[in-house]
């Protein structure tokens, strides 16, 4: 916490590739999940509300699959009505990169690229209104 957020890029399903300092002056949920994680799955529509919520605080949610398939996650994605962008890491580079044991867990990013906040298990919308305030609030 505090520390500068490892910077990463991944590849979206569809093929986009987003790179965490691209992503620079807004503040960033990096969220790593996985298809077969029930905790996961009840947290998405929380995270799909908070992306539209805080859209104009320019909250950016990046969600890390653990290294499965395209056609999985991109499945998973129209299921539950996702828009925010979905990052594949096939070979858990960017888990093993933020010493992610468990799933789901939260990074919160601040607009200076700073971690601020690690949350392991699942956010309701009520933690995720708390770590947006307390995001939007490191920010100058």
């Amino acid at each position: 916490v505090g520390e500068p957020a490892p910077d990463f890029t991944g590849q979206t399903p569809e093929g986009e590739t987003i790179s965490l300092s691209d992503l620079r002056g807004s503040p960033v949920a990096v969220n790593f999940w996985a298809t077969w994680c029930a905790p996961c799955r009840v947290e998405m529509p929380a995270l799909q509300e908070a992306s539209v919520r805080y859209a104009d605080e320019g909250l950016v949610i990046l969600a890390v699959n653990a290294g499965e398939s395209a056609g999985a996650v991109k499945s998973y994605a129209e299921e539950l009505g996702l828009t925010f962008p979905l990052i594949l890491d096939p070979d858990g580079e960017i888990i093993d990169l933020y010493a992610v044991r468990f799933f789901p867990t939260t990074v919160w990013v601040d607009a200076e690229g700073r971690v601020q906040a690690k949350h392991l298990g699942p956010l309701t919308p009520d933690l995720i209104d708390r770590y947006v305030a307390d995001l939007t609030q490191a920010t100058p």
